[in-house]
């Protein structure tokens, strides 16, 4: 289920949401609306409590970043019980790894390691990325533990989290140009979409896209003047980490550099330049203003 009572609907040129056309682009459609904005600690406890009440059994995914280490924050400081899980590849995600093995010592919260050989993470994503037609490689490897949560009869919750454009610290070859240099607004990646298109009407999904308040609350706080790792820093007032650092791209990671099989798959990667699964990997939404007018029902006063 794609967060309360499927509020934000999708679809990749096709209208329904399951298959995408030839050059279809993600689309969202926002169902619902939210009567205020809430402190952003208090509406993240309140979407903790009200996963908990749908969901038995809780995992949350821990990357290492921000966004992740919040939604856990949330529901420790919720009184909710949940399990963390992450996902290892030889050390090759050493950094998100240690930030994850750090806030669970100190939180006293069990985390499940699921080790994945790098290899595997390739051939998973090759076969699934031409399964879906999907652009997002990497979003693609969330299924990974997904599959693992459900395997251990759990449901799991990601930090998926929304972007603006432009950033500083963001770049995008997945765009047309005239898209990068005229488009200001928010951004969601087609990524945080495949879990659904791959394990459909199993899990909560995604934390800070949960309802209309959730969203609204984090689009409110959203300093449109700075790059998104500092609106994290600020908004969660957690320690700033060295996540997006150029490593995050397919050619330059470390994988990439160490591991040559890997770096010869480069051309899958981009097979929808090829084969016209789509001209982008994310879905535009208005900037910062508009998006709540969208947000937010028209009784709604500042």
């Amino acid at each position: 289920m794609y967060c309360r009572n499927n509020w934000i609907t999708y679809d990749f040129g096709d209208g329904i949401g399951n298959r995408r056309i030839r050059n279809g682009d993600l689309s969202l459609q926002f169902n619902g609306t939210a009567n205020k904005v809430y402190p952003l600690d208090e509406i993240a406890q309140q979407t903790a409590k009200e996963i908990y009440s749908l969901y038995s059994n809780i995992y949350v995914a821990l990357s290492g970043g921000c966004d992740s280490e919040y939604v856990a924050k949330s529901f420790k400081d919720a009184g909710v019980p949940f399990k963390a899980i992450t996902m290892t590849c030889k050390s090759y995600f050493m950094i998100g790894e240690w930030y994850a093995d750090k806030w669970c010592k100190d939180n006293d919260v069990e985390l499940i390691k699921l080790e994945v050989d790098p290899f595997d993470l390739l051939s998973y994503g090759k076969h699934n990325l031409g399964k879906i037609k999907g652009i997002e490689w990497l979003g693609l490897t969330i299924n990974l533990v997904a599959n693992e949560v459900e395997r251990l009869g759990g449901h799991m919750v990601i930090g998926a989290f929304p972007s603006y454009w432009p950033d500083p610290k963001l770049r995008s070859d997945k765009a047309t140009h005239e898209l990068k240099e005229t488009f200001r607004g928010f951004t969601f990646g087609e990524g945080d979409w495949y879990i659904e298109l791959i394990n459909p009407n199993k899990h909560p999904w995604a934390f800070f896209f949960w309802s209309p308040e959730m969203l609204a609350s984090v689009i409110s706080e959203w300093d449109t003047t700075q790059p998104v790792e500092e609106n994290k820093w600020r908004m969660f007032n957690l320690l700033p980490r060295p996540k997006l650092n150029g490593s995050e791209f397919f050619h330059c990671n470390f994988l990439a550099k160490t591991l040559p099989e890997y770096n010869e798959m480069f051309k899958w990667a981009h097979a929808h330049k090829q084969l016209g699964w789509g001209t982008r990997d994310f879905a535009i939404c208005p900037d910062k203003e508009e998006f709540l007018k969208l947000l937010l029902n028209e009784n709604y006063n500042n």
